[in-house]
């Protein structure tokens, strides 16, 4: 009887370990993970910002091999980095967790974890001054229109002028905004001078020669530039036609997915003109 127990219990020890080496996440199942065809495809798109295109092959992955942990984290830090979903990503950084509990990456992913749960009730908390926030950015819509309007008028100025400098005061346009000859004498003024960024003129030519000025294309285009004015939150940009969010998030040296969480409603792909989005410092 003690013999025939004994039996039983080596028995249930090996399956008990047999059972849990198979559940182990060895170096060998991670390789075979990441050797996958649609998984190598994945990351090749995602290599090539091609985000959709790169779940849409992980998600192959998985329907493959359901456990691969490795294709959940990959989809997870897509959905948290660069289209901005955290509930997806919670998702998919849950499974990893599930399958690979004791990974090296295992406590990263759970902070990832509680920054999109964070993100999640900071967005749901804004609902009830949505309305405010869109009056604003209609409101910064508008200024820039009219900022446009003004620049057109002075590109047509200029085109009739071009032996003439614009003084001072042109940069900033107004009712007393006027072009003051290239050759003309200067007098006493007492308007105070326009800020350092803001003159077109140029000084006046000596020996009768012509003064040399730069393009009026080029001064349009510094007048276009994008607004990014300072706001109670912080920073902000108006998108300009062709614009895109990487773009943005160069130009400002920050990190695209510091942009995106910044702005939570923002969808890279459907980015209009007019869009006024928060410059998050860092």
């Amino acid at each position: 009887m003690i013999g025939w127990v004994t039996r039983n219990t080596c028995w249930i020890l090996l399956l008990i370990c047999l059972g849990l080496s198979g559940c182990s996440p060895t170096t060998e199942n991670v390789a075979d993970e990441q050797a996958d065809a649609n998984f190598v495809a994945g990351r090749n798109r995602r290599n090539n910002l091609d985000f959709p295109g790169a779940i849409e092959s992980f998600e192959k992955a998985l329907e493959s091999n359901p456990r691969s942990a490795s294709a959940h984290f990959e989809v997870g830090l897509i959905y948290y980095q660069n289209l901005v979903d955290y509930a997806a990503a919670i998702y998919h950084f849950r499974k990893f967790l599930q399958f690979r509990p004791n990974d090296a990456h295992a406590d990263t992913v759970r902070q990832f974890i509680n920054v999109s749960v964070q993100e999640l009730a900071r967005s749901a908390s804004l609902g009830p001054v949505s309305i405010e926030v869109q009056k604003q950015l209609n409101r910064l819509a508008d200024e820039n229109w009219k900022l446009k309007q003004q620049v057109d008028q002075l590109q047509k100025a200029l085109t009739g002028a071009t032996n003439r400098t614009a003084s001072p005061s042109a940069a900033l346009p107004g009712p007393t905004n006027q072009l003051v000859p290239a050759d003309a004498t200067a007098a006493p003024s007492v308007e105070k001078p326009a800020p350092k960024s803001a003159p077109l003129s140029a000084a006046p030519a000596k020996n009768g020669t012509k003064s040399k000025t730069a393009p009026a294309q080029t001064k349009i285009r510094n007048e276009e530039s994008t607004v990014a004015a300072k706001s109670p939150g912080g920073r902000t940009h108006v998108v300009r036609a062709n614009e895109s969010a990487e773009g943005i998030a160069r130009r400002y040296g920050i990190r695209f997915s510091s942009l995106l969480v910044a702005n939570p409603q923002l969808d890279p792909k459907r980015m209009k003109p007019g869009q006024v989005l928060k410059i998050p410092t860092s």
